[in-house]
């Protein structure tokens, strides 16, 4: 699934002030801690409904790992 331009918009949304985003652009250069980061990925999860492994989160840095994230949850949601 690719949902890149979602995460963008919902970032953007997040973080009002930010001007332009991109999927590789890193949390912590926009500006974000790591309480940020966790509570961007709680909304995203409501907005997905789903849960994403907390082995995955600490891999998490940008948009595409994010949705890197998300893939892999579709992935096991399929094979469940």
């Amino acid at each position: 699934m690719d949902n890149i331009k979602l995460l963008e918009d919902l970032l953007l949304n997040y973080k009002p002030n930010l001007q332009k985003v991109s999927p590789t652009t890193v949390f912590e250069d926009m500006g974000m801690d790591s309480y940020s980061v966790v509570d961007f990925i709680m909304r995203v999860e409501e907005e997905f409904s789903v849960t994403i492994c907390d082995d995955q989160l600490l891999s998490i840095g940008s948009l595409h790992d994010l949705q890197e994230a998300l893939n892999k949850c579709d992935e096991e949601e399929k094979h469940a």
